[in-house]
């Protein structure tokens, strides 16, 4: 109890039942810990790291938990009644079954992943008692409406496709246009800044949360592209998210061949390092719909199952 853990290595370490009341883990490394039925009660977890830790049926309940990074985290059977939480980011974390969810005191907003959306829906029934728990959750989380509809409307169903964010230059807005209502007739959920964007928002915030909480980033390369600081920028956010998580975040695609021949360091980086879906033809559309047919199936979902 009350012990002093500050910025504690603790990566890989059993502590299954262990009692941490009000424990001292500001910005501890937790990711691989065994912390199932462990006692966190009023702990301060301020900046810890929970990269596929087991926190299953722990009881957190009135811990604090500010900027939080919990990524494939099993939160099945933790009691979160009345801990206080504030700019987390939850990445393929299902929050199904976890306990005292609606009672949770939210002092900032924190970011869901859509994938943690579909996760979470994937796990529920129609009927399931913790949905409304879950909605509550999200509204003082501070989840746009659109992205809780989004998630009712998955809840009993398998995920099917990654979700996109879509960088582009708005020279190219034509393709762009096509290329987002295609997906989304798909049933692939894409963000981009024209249709996403509501007045009033801070857009370089609203976008950067944007990359943060999709699972890929779908960059469209052209001549005008590649000259964008803007665009730059957000290859540069997947490249910083692919080393942080070991995912494959960037999926690239290209109009032109100004990629190849790009002195940039950026579009260097994206020629030597990935395959790059080919659209040159794209207003051809025969030959538009085989480089479609080609992304959709590169952006369906793994088919294993997502550890929790």
């Amino acid at each position: 109890m009350n012990a002093e853990l500050v910025k504690a290595r603790l990566s890989n370490s059993f502590l299954s039942e262990a009692d941490l009341t009000a424990a001292e883990l500001i910005d501890a490394n937790l990711g691989l810990a065994g912390l199932s039925k462990a006692t966190l009660t009023g702990a301060n977890l301020r900046s810890a790291r929970m990269f596929r830790t087991d926190l299953s049926d722990a009881n957190m309940s009135e811990a604090d938990l500010d900027q939080i990074y919990f990524f494939m985290t099993n939160l099945s059977g933790t009691d979160f009644s009345r801990a206080q939480l504030a700019q987390c980011l939850f990445l393929d974390t299902s929050l199904a079954r976890i306990k005292g969810i609606s009672d949770i005191i939210h002092r900032h907003l924190s970011h869901i992943s859509v994938r943690t959306l579909e996760i979470t829906a994937a796990d529920l029934t129609e009927d399931s008692a913790d949905q409304y728990g879950i909605d509550i959750f999200l509204e003082g989380a501070g989840v746009a409406k659109e992205y809780i509809e989004f998630f009712r409307s998955r809840i009993g169903q398998p995920i099917r496709f990654y979700s996109a964010f879509i960088s582009y230059s708005t020279k190219d807005q034509a393709f762009s246009d096509r290329l987002y209502a295609d997906l989304r007739q798909q049933g692939i959920r894409c963000w981009r800044d024209k249709e996403d964007l509501k007045i009033g928002d801070k857009f370089r915030r609203r976008i950067n949360d944007a990359i943060r909480i999709h699972d890929k980033l779908l960059v469209v390369l052209s001549q005008d592209s590649v000259k964008s600081a803007w665009v730059e920028d957000e290859v540069e956010a997947a490249f910083e998210r692919e080393c942080r998580d070991g995912n494959t975040v960037l999926f690239p695609i290209r109009l032109d061949d100004a990629v190849m021949d790009s002195d940039e360091a950026w579009a260097a980086s994206i020629r030597r390092t990935r395959h790059i879906g080919d659209f040159r033809k794209w207003k051809n559309h025969n030959e538009y719909q085989k480089s479609l047919a080609r992304l959709i199936r590169d952006l369906q979902a793994d088919s294993g199952p997502t550890p929790r």
